[in-house]
């Protein structure tokens, strides 16, 4: 989530209320070249297959682990269409 809190985000800006936003971290295990060159992958096919309804918001890797970060108004929604990817390729489901 946003802000660290566990919380969603909720703005407002001029008595406007804007969307509440979440993060998605889809962390997974990862040390070499190879496991990098795979999240780049699926971070790609993610851009492709969420499209407009979420914005990946990059990825970071160390410490055995890689992540993808997801920004979302509707995490229930974009983690299905996120399942939906990863069931389409076998080799990331471990």
């Amino acid at each position: 989530m946003l802000g660290g809190s566990g919380a969603p985000c909720l703005s407002r800006t001029f008595g406007r209320r804007i969307k509440m936003h979440y993060q998605l971290v889809l962390q997974f295990g990862g040390n070499t070249l190879s496991d990098y060159n795979e999240m780049v992958e699926l971070e790609d096919l993610l851009i492709e297959n969420l499209g407009k309804s979420a914005e990946v918001d990059g990825h970071d890797c160390g410490s055995g682990e890689t992540n993808i970060f997801i920004l979302t108004s509707d995490p229930a929604r974009t983690f299905g269409k996120v399942r939906q990817t990863l069931c389409a390729r076998e080799n990331w489901i471990r």
